[in-house]
């Protein structure tokens, strides 16, 4: 379920298939709507739906038992639908047919012979046609609905262009790569519009969604960064592309004196060399054999 306007995802369901136990929950179009729109229950907001989902009794269950209106195409042969809102003889092209039953309208639209789209709402209730659709005389429950309907559409979209998902045989990882696309979709809805509201301009959704990444890596970077046999090359990666400097790590607070002296790390135990010198990287004791003299400026430039 998403926003027609913004394209934030409120809520979401994957389907799992028919499971025992307390997981058993009906797939049906009905109770799948029902369970989206629990948490705007009693908001006032207006749903809009394809055919797969859309039924007079539905729309009549959304209005009373959960405050919310409702917009729909609707397939023709549902029970509820009289024979004349369905037929195509003797239609005229671009006309419609309305029909009002309680706090529910139908209307029936013929956008070409022998051809009938079929609406059900809870949000209008009269006959009006929409003054910019032209030479098509649109009711305004259709213009209302192709652009409304556009939602969900426009979320798989935005997921298909930047997507952080990878061909994997394990549904799990599946829905987690999913909800990792739509989190990053809301995210970058939740950013422009706290900009919008400073008056700042957001950047695109490209970079948002790359100083995100950058933004949940850092932690696990700083970590890995504080390893003290960590190859210079990736040092240096780290450094030069998150913009993270080389911290002080335990292993430096805690470097041992230089006027200790202990065996060469790098020796056999056979020669039993002692020596007060050790790496300024790893700090591990080595003697003047496994020594290699550097002047200061070149060891600033490959430190």
């Amino acid at each position: 379920m998403a926003d027609s306007k913004t394209f934030y995802t409120y809520n979401i369901e994957p389907y799992v298939g028919t499971n025992e136990g307390p997981y058993n929950l009906s797939n049906s179009a009905s109770d799948v709507v029902k369970r989206l729109v629990t948490p705007i229950r009693g908001s006032h907001r207006n749903i809009v739906m394809d055919s797969w989902y859309t039924s007079l009794p539905l729309s009549q269950d959304l209005l009373h038992e959960y405050g919310l209106t409702s917009l729909g195409t609707i397939r023709k042969n549902k029970p509820q639908i009289p024979a004349i809102f369905s037929a195509t003889q003797r239609r005229e092209e671009k006309s419609s047919l309305f029909g009002f039953q309680n706090d529910c309208t139908l209307v029936s639209y013929v956008p070409r012979k022998n051809k009938v789209v079929l609406l059900v709402t809870t949000m209008h209730h009269d006959a009006s046609i929409d003054q910019n659709s032209g030479e098509k005389n649109l009711p305004e429950i259709i213009a209302d609905y192709n652009r409304y309907k556009c939602g969900v559409d426009v979320v798989d979209e935005l997921c298909g262009t930047y997507s952080v998902s990878r061909i994997t045989k394990r549904w799990p990882l599946v829905i987690f790569f999913g909800f990792k696309n739509i989190a990053g979709i809301n995210a970058y809805v939740i950013a422009k519009q706290n900009k919008e509201n400073l008056g700042q301009t957001c950047d695109d959704r490209r970079n948002c969604l790359k100083q995100l990444a950058l933004a949940l890596s850092k932690p696990l970077v700083k970590e890995r960064q504080l390893i003290t046999n960590l190859p210079k090359e990736i040092k240096k990666y780290i450094e030069l592309v998150v913009g993270i400097e080389e911290p002080v790590s335990e292993a430096a607070q805690m470097a041992p004196s230089t006027s200790s002296s202990s065996r060469c790390s790098v020796c056999t135990w056979k020669k039993d060399r002692k020596t007060k010198t050790s790496c300024k990287f790893c700090f591990v004791k080595i003697c003047k054999e496994h020594t290699i003299p550097i002047c200061d400026n070149c060891y600033q430039e490959r430190k």
